[in-house]
């Protein structure tokens, strides 16, 4: 077993898939990379957050942030709300309530 820290980017990468970690190995980092892990993704998060709000002409970015995250990290977003759906149509993929109950 090896032992290796790894830094912020590092990190993000391995979570989003682009790096592969053999089991045998073992990563340690400094409780700061969790600030700073947040911190990155909560940045990307506010970027395409404000590029949805702009490109819809919102004035805010509340329900931006859903759409973004959206975007950043999911296959579908879940809103009871028929009008934000609609207004987000061709952006991301839209579900209703009911797609929870299913597999």
């Amino acid at each position: 077993m090896t032992r290796f820290v790894v830094d912020c980017e590092t990190l993000l990468r391995i979570a989003a898939g682009e790096i592969e970690v053999a089991p045998e190995h073992k990563l340690l980092a400094p409780t700061l990379v969790r600030s700073q892990a947040l911190s990155a993704m909560y940045e990307a998060l506010q970027r395409t957050a404000w590029r949805v709000a702009d490109q819809l002409g919102w004035e805010t970015t509340y329900d931006a942030e859903f759409v973004a995250l959206t975007q950043l990290q999911a296959d579908a977003f879940v809103t009871s709300d028929g009008d934000l759906a609609r207004g987000i149509a061709g952006l991301v993929e839209t579900a209703t309530a009911d797609a929870l109950r299913a597999a």
